[in-house]
């Protein structure tokens, strides 16, 4: 999922700078609107990204409900204690 979040972005920030190159070509005011249409949708999608990755969504060992990334973590602890404990 991440790596196809990451061809997104990519492919969103490729898009853009081809975008302002053909804005500093053309002078026209479609592109200039276009541009800031284009702006205020990727800062939606990253809101919307961010949100999924911190709001309580997934459930954490100990029964509580976290984001993604608190989850990841918690699973990466969890293991670590396991492993640490077994060697000693």
């Amino acid at each position: 999922m991440l790596k196809k979040l990451e061809n997104l972005w990519l492919r969103f920030t490729l898009g853009l700078k081809q975008r302002i190159e053909q804005l500093e070509k053309d002078e026209s005011g479609m592109a200039t609107v276009e541009m800031v249409i284009l702006i205020v949708v990727a800062v939606l999608i990253v809101g919307l990204v961010v949100n999924f990755l911190t709001k309580e969504g997934f459930e954490l060992s100990n029964g509580d409900k976290g984001g993604l990334i608190q989850w990841l973590f918690d699973k990466i602890k969890t293991s670590l204690t396991g492993t640490v404990d077994s060697v000693k």
